[in-house]
């Protein structure tokens, strides 16, 4: 699968230490270019010593806003009276209406990025948990944060597999123009994932199919959710409620670690 102007990024690798393991496993294999890595999940401290123990897979930071706890104790803004990070849906109309501290951003974005850091690993590049690197507010510390440390970060353009409209990638589309990349940044063209295909069941084939519809210039990123199967090792990170309403994006991640997994 690799070529010279595609790679395969795999996101969420330490959510918890058995889907962690899966996905290194598939970047030894070499199916697996990149792993993207959460630090405040159960298994952020396995997957950090996987990513020692394997340094010429290239590790980026995760970003995470939405999901889990936060990492520094003091931000406010940040959290929910239980002190869990907003969701994504949640978070939007905060940041519109200007009750998201600018300030807690960057320092949770620095800690985050510190846990790696601070470890021996080298950080690689940036993106984020749900892509929400391209909300308000959160894109321009993101943006000043990569300039500083000198990372390309991913553009989530969407490219157009499926036939019928998205709703979730109109938005998209929307929010890069509002918020578009500095010509500073290195990033890839475009992104595109099989999760896009609106498919019930993945097949090796879907991946081709994929990658004949990156350009033929730029750099493009197929982003991958693989996970083995871990029903135990979620339920800790997202409770019984969360759990089940993950139900359909489980299924197909669980796939997707099987067709990846077949690939040589």
């Amino acid at each position: 699968m690799p070529s010279r102007n595609f790679f395969v990024t795999a996101d969420d690798f330490g959510i918890t230490k058995r889907i962690s393991d899966g996905m290194m496993h598939l970047a030894q294999k070499g199916v697996i270019h990149r792993l993207s890595l959460l630090t405040n999940m159960p298994g952020t401290s396995h997957a950090l010593n996987l990513a020692k123990e394997n340094p010429s897979v290239p590790i980026g930071l995760h970003f995470n806003l939405t999901e889990g706890r936060p990492l520094t104790p003091t931000c406010k803004s940040l959290v929910s009276p239980s002190g869990h990070l907003w969701r994504r849906g949640q978070l939007l109309p905060r940041l519109m209406t200007h009750s998201i501290s600018r300030y807690e951003i960057r320092g949770e974005l620095i800690t985050q990025f510190e846990v790696i850091r601070n470890v021996g690993v080298p950080v690689a590049y940036l993106d984020s948990h749900q892509h929400v690197h391209v909300l308000p507010v959160i894109a321009d510390v993101f943006q000043e944060f990569a300039m500083q440390q000198g990372l390309p970060i991913r553009y989530p353009l969407p490219v157009g597999i499926r036939s019928s409209w998205n709703l979730s990638h109109a938005l998209l589309k929307i929010l890069l123009t509002l918020n578009p990349i500095p010509k500073a940044l290195l990033a890839n063209q475009t992104l595109a994932s099989v999760f896009d295909l609106g498919k019930e069941v993945i097949e090796v084939k879907d991946y081709s199919f994929i990658k004949t519809r990156f350009p033929a210039e730029g750099i493009h990123e197929l982003m991958v959710h693989p996970y083995v199967k871990d029903d135990e090792g979620l339920l800790e990170v997202y409770e019984q409620e969360g759990f089940k309403k993950k139900s359909g994006f489980l299924k197909m991640a669980y796939q997707e670690y099987e067709m990846l997994n077949t690939i040589e």
